[in-house]
């Protein structure tokens, strides 16, 4: 961001403008977009089959295709995703059960990091609060432990949680959205949309526990000011945690937390706008796309060679002898959606909306 823009008080970190109070310089170069382009904008967010571009018609749904059952396809390749998930969901259940999890001072140091490099990028339009994981304000949190603690206090959690893991799958997984393109599927249409309700309610009552299991160990998220992280750690039968290892965890937390730090800095009228977007309308897009890209932006902006940044993020793994490989970042396929968009309306009009509220800037009208 160029110099010169007002950042929020930081007496008041976490406290967004009000829709129309930001300084004028933070809407330099917006615009507000004409018909084709909230049109254009609307078509890339989507992540729905798409229109005919001969007959500008909506496909017609083909139930078999090849001989293959629209459903059964769907349902198979949702049980492909998660007995994926579940390979890495149970060993971070059994080391979990072991007691083995890195420091929260540790963690707390990377989340420093990740919020000074968001901020370099995107502190202008907003802050949060410091990202402390100890003490009585602290922002970042253990994810498993707080799903654990919802679950106990309303088992009707865990029927939420198995269906929204399911859900996710549904809305957003490369494997559905291919099978959705080849039997011209739009989910939200009455016919496709009482196949996947189905498949939904089938695969979210049959494997249950399994599926809580998975949002249990789910990587990271965000709710309000806080983010949330595991902080599972593998040892080897010894009880030790190789060096290396430990450094990927810390870079991999120093990326996720950057991730969900931009989401508590989401303006609410952005919020409120996506939410009322079906998932596959671009609302996926604007909750996980949008932030993704705004992730690439920020990593991207870091100087990852630098030998103090590398030490403050490895903590007590680092070896100043040692060049860590650092992990590739690694996003949702919706950010390529963001980044159309981006590219119709300009990156100043997707900051705009996103953290300022202005979500005409994007195509609301």
């Amino acid at each position: 961001m160029s110099e010169g823009h007002h950042v929020p008080d930081e007496a008041h970190p976490g406290t967004p403008f009000a829709v129309g109070a930001a300084p004028a310089e933070l809407l330099a170069g917006t615009h507000v977009p004409n018909a084709d382009e909230r049109t254009a904008v609307n078509a890339a967010l989507s992540t729905e089959v798409k229109l005919d571009p001969v007959t500008g018609a909506l496909p017609t749904f083909k139930r078999k295709v090849k001989g293959e059952d629209y459903g059964d396809r769907i349902e198979a390749a949702v049980n492909k995703v998660v007995d994926s998930q579940l390979k890495w969901a149970k060993p971070m259940e059994t080391d979990r059960a072991a007691g083995h999890v890195y420091d929260w001072g540790d963690i707390e140091k990377v989340g420093v990091q990740s919020k000074a490099a968001a901020d370099a990028s995107f502190g202008a339009y907003a802050t949060g609060k410091p990202l402390k994981a100890t003490g009585v304000d602290a922002k970042i949190k253990d994810a498993w432990e707080f799903k654990e603690k919802a679950i106990a206090a309303d088992p009707a959690e865990a029927d939420d949680n198995a269906t929204w893991r399911v859900t996710k799958i549904l809305d957003g997984h490369s494997a559905i959205t291919a099978i959705d393109t080849e039997h011209g599927a739009i989910q939200s249409r009455a016919e496709e949309k009482a196949i996947v309700d189905a498949i939904r309610t089938k695969i979210a009552t049959a494997r249950k526990a399994e599926l809580v299991l998975i949002h249990k160990a789910w990587p990271a998220f965000a709710s309000g000011n806080n983010v949330f992280i595991q902080r599972v750690q593998h040892t080897d039968a010894k009880g030790v945690v190789d060096k290396s290892e430990g450094r990927t965890y810390m870079w991999q937390q120093f990326q996720t937390i950057i991730h969900e730090y931009i989401h508590t800095i989401e303006h609410p009228e952005h919020v409120k706008y996506r939410s009322t977007l079906g998932a596959q309308k671009g609302g996926f897009t604007l909750r996980e796309g949008t932030t993704d890209y705004f992730t690439k932006i920020a990593y991207n902006n870091t100087d990852r060679t630098n030998a103090t940044l590398r030490k403050n993020v490895e903590g007590p793994f680092h070896e100043p002898a040692v060049v860590q490989p650092i992990p590739a970042l690694h996003t949702y396929r919706e950010s390529a959606n963001a980044e159309r968009a981006a590219g119709i309306v300009g990156l100043p009009n997707m900051c705009g909306a996103f953290f300022l509220g202005r979500v005409d800037l994007i195509g609301k009208t």
